[in-house]
């Protein structure tokens, strides 16, 4: 089969502030919407022309994948590593699934080996990307 056999589960949309992207999705989500979201990055990052850039990703809702979307995401990961990815912070406003979401996602960027690290507050989380951008940048 082929990632064309299903629909998309899940939504996300990007838009971006500076070298941060910043993604709002809801989940859950499967390989073909793991797919659409590498596609709508790569655009994105393709603006950015080889500088730094970090990710502030807002769940709303569960944001989980099967085996598959998984490891495309970690594949992903890895790959954005290499034209500048530094950083992810996350912002879970999904209540009941903040434990079970954080160990998800962090299985994944442990495996990617991205810096990332988890925020309550969007302002917070800026401020932490921005500073790994700097870093960054300095190393340069």
């Amino acid at each position: 089969m082929t990632s064309k056999d299903f629909d998309i589960h899940g939504s996300f949309s990007i838009t971006r502030e500076d070298n941060i992207l910043i993604v709002h999705a809801e989940g859950p989500g499967n390989i073909e919407l793991a797919e659409e979201y590498h596609t709508q990055m790569k655009a994105q990052v393709t603006v950015l022309k080889d500088k730094p850039w970090a990710t502030l990703n807002i769940f709303s809702r569960e944001s989980f994948f099967p085996p598959d979307a998984s490891q495309a995401l970690i594949e992903g990961a890895k790959r954005a590593k290499d034209i500048g990815f530094v950083a992810c912070a996350f912002i879970v406003n999904a209540e009941q699934y903040q434990n079970s979401m954080k160990s998800f996602w962090e299985m994944i960027y442990v495996c990617a080996g991205v810096t990332y690290k988890f925020f309550e507050d969007e302002t917070e989380a800026m401020a932490w990307l921005k500073e790994r951008l700097i870093i960054a940048n300095a190393n340069n």
